[in-house]
Parts: C-alpha cells; structure tokens; sequence
C-alpha cells in the first residue's frame, strides 16, 4: 500500500513537473486564466500590470494552442488575451479558427463570445449613426444594448469607448448624473482617455462642481492641449472655481457651453414646463423663484451678445 502511495506520488511530481503532460498543460492553461482575471476598472491594477499579463497570457495561449488536447481551450484563452490587448480583429479572426478546429462542434463559452462581440460591435455602430442623427433615445437604447452585449470588458478600450458614448447621449438628454457616472467609469477602464476626461469636466461644470471640472480640463490639457474646445471649457472652470456665479445659467437649464439653438429651447421649454408656478402650487415660493431664473437664463442665452457677455463677466 505505501509502495503504491509512493508510486502515485512520483507519477503527481512527474505530471506536474512536465509541460507537456496533461496535467502539466492543465497547470499552464490555469495560469493563462489567472493572468487574464483582473479586470480594468475593478480589480485595482495599474494598466502596465495588467497589459504585461495579458501579453504572458497570450504567448502561453499560443504555446499551448497545437500541443495537444485542449487546443479549442487554449484558442478561447487566446482570444481574451488578444481582446485584453485591444487588437480585436485579431481576436475574430482568431475565434473563427476556433469554430473551424472544433468542425461544426465549438467549446460553447467561444460561442458566447463571438456572439457578444458581434452584438456589441452592431450596436455601437447603430448609436454611433443615430448621435450623428441627433436621435438621443435611439442612440441611449442601442449603447445600452452594447454596453450589456460588453458585459465581461474584455477590451477596455472598447469598453471605455461605449461608456463615454452613452454618457455623451445621457448628457444631451439632461442627465447630467447619470452622464458623470458613465463618464467615471470609461476613466477607470482607460485613465488617459482625454474624451471622457473633458466630458466629465464639462458635466461638472454643469454640476456646478467647478473645482473637479478644473482638474479635468487640466488633466486634457496634459494629455492633448490642442482638444477642441478646451481652451474655454478651461478657463471657465478656473474662473468660477475661484469665484462662483451668483446664478450659473448652463446649470439652471441643465445645458452645456456647446448647445445649440434647437437644444437651448427645447431644454428651455422643459425646465419651465417642469417649474411652472400652476404645477408647482405645493412651493409656490420656491417654483416662482425657479420660473424666473429659467426665464432670464434662456433670454441671456438665446441672444449671441448676451450670452458672450456673460461667459466674459460671469
């Protein structure tokens, strides 16, 4: 009995002790998921770490991809390491090596993934067209659908990408907190996004938390100081964070510096629908005051002489 306990063990140190054994292929495909776990914008890592392990995991994936059993495991493995590094044609091309290995029988959780990616990507492509349409609520639908479709983050930079659109589309429809947490979360997947950094700045400007949207237009102008927009987006921010307005009109009316005519009126119109005096007999003192401060915000900011002037002397 001890003979074979000693046997067993020497057959465990033997397995373990070689790469190609199944149990030594085992071992290495477990540490190409370990590589891959963390994930941007949760597990904490800097960006550096987690680019190297993607880059070990991937030349591991490919090491073990032809070996032996397995190969349709490894291929999958490979795929997420190629998505983690953001080179996602590689990554299909790769996925469909995979459905041609396993003949007409893929690994399932392969399957899975080339649907998502297929989703996701469709589905950024439509909210894409329908901002350029200005169809707010098409465009919200269709970047909700691919942030879900997105749900594992894999690509932080795809990922990072949809965040920061769907919070542009919560930004045109006066969502000014949801947009921020959007926003927020495309940073944490990707740090140095200069897009995401100066819409952010421009919805705390909104917020009226102007010593925040300071150090975001500083951030961009670190990044790309010749970011269209920048310059006065920046200088507004450093003014009223030293010295508030008395009355912020962009944020009475929920609007950015860059509204247009058409979105002016329609916000206009809804903030005063909303505060009327009629509709608000419950704080007729407090829906008065609001009323007013929408009427003067929306004629300052309608009339292009008025509206300069205030961005200059506010």
């Amino acid at each position: 009995m001890l003979a074979t306990l000693k046997e067993l063990e020497n057959e465990f140190l033997e397995a373990r002790s070689s790469r190609a054994s199944p149990f030594g292929r085992r071992l290495r495909l477990l540490r190409v998921q370990a590589w891959l776990l963390p994930v941007a914008g949760k597990s904490g890592q800097p960006e550096e770490v987690r680019t190297k392990w993607a880059r070990d995991a991937l030349e591991e994936a490919r090491r073990l991809t032809g070996e032996g059993p397995g190969e349709l495991l490894a291929l999958h493995w490979q795929v997420c390491a190629l998505l983690r590094l953001s080179r996602r044609d590689e990554a299909r091309e790769c996925l469909k090596q995979a459905l041609r290995v396993g003949q007409g029988e893929p690994l399932p959780l392969s399957e899975e993934l080339l649907d998502s990616l297929r989703a996701a990507d469709a589905q950024k492509a439509q909210g894409n067209d329908a901002f350029q349409r200005r169809e707010w609520r098409s465009a919200l639908q269709h970047f909700d659908a691919a942030v879900q479709a997105d749900g594992r983050h894999l690509d932080a930079e795809f990922s990072s990408i949809l965040f920061c659109n769907r919070g542009a589309v919560r930004q045109k429809l006066w969502k000014a907190q949801a947009a921020l947490e959007d926003f927020t979360m495309a940073l944490c997947m990707a740090p140095k996004y200069a897009k995401a950094l100066f819409r952010r700045g421009a919805v705390y400007l909104e917020l009226e938390r102007y010593r925040s949207a300071e150090a975001d237009f500083e951030a961009v102008a670190l990044l790309e100081p010749k970011f269209v927009g920048l310059q006065e987006h920046r200088r507004r921010a450093r003014l009223w964070a030293r010295q508030p307005p008395k009355r912020n009109f962009y944020a009475i009316l929920g609007i950015g510096f860059d509204v247009s005519s058409a979105e002016l009126k329609k916000a206009y119109r809804a903030s005063a629908l909303k505060w009327h005096p009629d509709k608000n007999i419950d704080q007729p003192e407090k829906a008065e005051k609001r009323f007013k401060d929408i009427q003067e915000a929306f004629e300052t900011l309608s009339d292009a002489k008025s509206r300069q002037e205030y961005l200059v002397c506010s």
